[in-house]
């Protein structure tokens, strides 16, 4: 592991710092000192988006996995059918039953239908069948700085099977759980969150190459 990621990993085990802890570490850098890895991690811990906030709805979770782009205006709302309640962008998926038995169709974030003339994607096609299992847990986390188109560092967790993924898209998957079982293959294919957001829920997060 390289410093600035050991860095990253640390700051992430220790959670979100207030201003005063940063404040008092850019004083001593002021003052002088030498910054250790706590320091460090301190720092970089205040400059990174804290983790999503727990949905307390499905619709909201479910709504993490929504489409930004207008190309694909579908892909920007939540899609309906008689079992699942579904959100993909591409590079994940969220998705849940239909325990409400809600009218097929599109939804916003609100859970208001809207009229869309379009045929949602085959969402069940990007859902590997993967059959082993293994276990992620915040304490053992690792975080690995990946470089992006615009030059700022992405923040990837490595996985025990070898893979990569998404910090942002992990951690709103897995909800505020700080212990998830997931299905996986190969390192380069995706990988399945197990029920993230209660029984009948699971979540897609595809791989990411270093």
């Amino acid at each position: 592991m390289t410093k600035i990621n050991e860095i990253a990993t640390l700051a992430f085990k220790q959670g979100k710092i207030n201003k005063k802890g940063a404040f008092n570490v850019v004083k001593g850098l002021i003052d002088g000192e030498e910054l250790d890895d706590i320091a460090l991690s301190i720092l970089y811990s205040f400059f990174t988006p804290p983790a999503p906030a727990k949905c307390k709805a499905a619709i909201q979770w479910i709504g993490k996995a929504r489409s930004k782009e207008d190309t694909r205006y579908y892909l920007k709302e939540v899609y309906v059918n008689t079992e699942h309640i579904v959100a993909c962008d591409g590079h994940r998926l969220h998705l849940t039953l239909n325990k409400d038995n809600l009218e097929e169709g599109y939804y916003n974030s609100e859970l208001i239908k809207i009229d869309l003339d379009a045929t949602y994607p085959d969402y069940r096609r990007v859902i590997p069948d993967h059959k082993e299992v293994a276990v992620w847990t915040k304490p053992d986390a690792e975080i690995v700085l990946r470089d992006s188109f615009n030059g700022t560092p992405q923040e990837c967790y490595k996985l025990d099977h070898g893979g990569y993924v998404n910090r942002k898209y992990w951690d709103a998957a897995r909800n505020g759980n700080d212990l998830i079982h997931y299905k996986y293959d190969t390192a380069t294919d995706p990988v399945i969150l197990i029920e993230p957001y209660g029984k009948g829920s699971k979540a897609v997060v595809m791989p990411m190459r270093l």
